[in-house]
């Protein structure tokens, strides 16, 4: 079977299947544990002080880095032993909803009430006043305000001075060269290049 180095972890070599994992030219071993609820055990491996998602590494090596955290592995056949990255990608969260909740019934904006909501908007009038004229949420106006009104690359910018974890800092660092994912920044750039840009636009 083929390795592959891992987008991010450069030291981290895996096998098409996760049947073999190194990191740093020693190999790593797989531990199964219990998950509440499910009726089969989950894989994690340990390397640097932390606890890793088997098949997270093995999606984020051989397919993509996931694009956004809302996004888990699942598998195409439903089998949890096949961990094949050919079975594997990444899809929305799934789960049934244990409460329910009221929803807001939102109207659907026209581009010529957009045009009105931009002048109202500079005008000074609330975000609430306005969603309130449109029956609406709050959230919805304040979406046409940061995507008419504000400049992408001074949103994507505050994205990175917010971020903690380096994960998500990366991906927004990608997202702000105009990259989906980490790995597409990488391939065009290369992973050296890459890092200089973002330790340039982080001065």
């Amino acid at each position: 079977m083929k390795f592959k180095t891992h987008p991010i972890v450069t030291d981290l070599k895996i096998n098409e299947d996760g049947s073999q994992l190194f990191y740093k030219g020693e190999p790593l071993y797989s531990k199964e544990y219990k998950v509440k609820g499910r009726h089969y055990l989950k894989k994690h491996v340990n390397f640097n002080n932390q606890t890793h998602s088997f098949a997270k590494l093995i999606c984020e090596t051989w397919n993509e880095i996931r694009p956004n955290k809302e996004m888990v592995v699942k598998r195409r056949d439903f089998n949890p032993e096949n961990y094949h990255y050919t079975n594997l990608y990444w899809a929305p969260r799934g789960g049934m909803r244990t409460k329910k909740t009221k929803r807001v019934k939102t109207s659907k904006i026209s581009e010529k009430d957009i045009a009105v909501i931009i002048e109202r908007i500079k005008a000074g009038d609330s975000l609430r006043t306005i969603a309130k004229t449109y029956n609406t949420s709050d959230m919805s106006i304040h979406r046409i305000k940061r995507n008419y009104l504000e400049d992408k690359k001074q949103i994507l910018k505050r994205e990175i001075m917010k971020a903690r974890d380096p994960y998500y800092k990366r991906l927004a660092f990608a997202k702000y060269f105009g990259f989906e994912s980490i790995g597409n920044a990488v391939d065009a750039f290369g992973r050296n290049q890459f890092i200089l840009k973002c330790q340039n636009l982080a001065l």
